[in-house]
């Protein structure tokens, strides 16, 4: 199952390198990764998640999305 979700992950980074800048996709990716580690320990393992964690996800989602929207603004100024 690692190498499996490795190889998705790994494949998904790719595809979103050819869409996005660089900076994006790594952040972008991470987020995901942290994202879906979460949830994953948490239906898998039944592994608590507290506030701190929610809190920091809402955080790096919200991050995500500034980096996203400034992008497509800065992109937009420049045409």
């Amino acid at each position: 199952m690692v190498i499996l979700f490795n190889v998705t992950m790994w494949g998904c980074y790719v595809n979103s390198l050819k869409a996005l800048s660089s900076l994006q996709a790594t952040v972008t990716n991470f987020a995901a990764n942290f994202i879906s580690s979460g949830l994953a320990g948490y239906f898998l393992f039944h592994e608590p998640l507290p506030s701190k964690w929610f809190a920091g996800a809402s955080l790096i989602i919200l991050g995500v999305f500034i980096l996203s929207k400034s992008s497509i603004e800065e992109k937009q100024n420049s045409d």
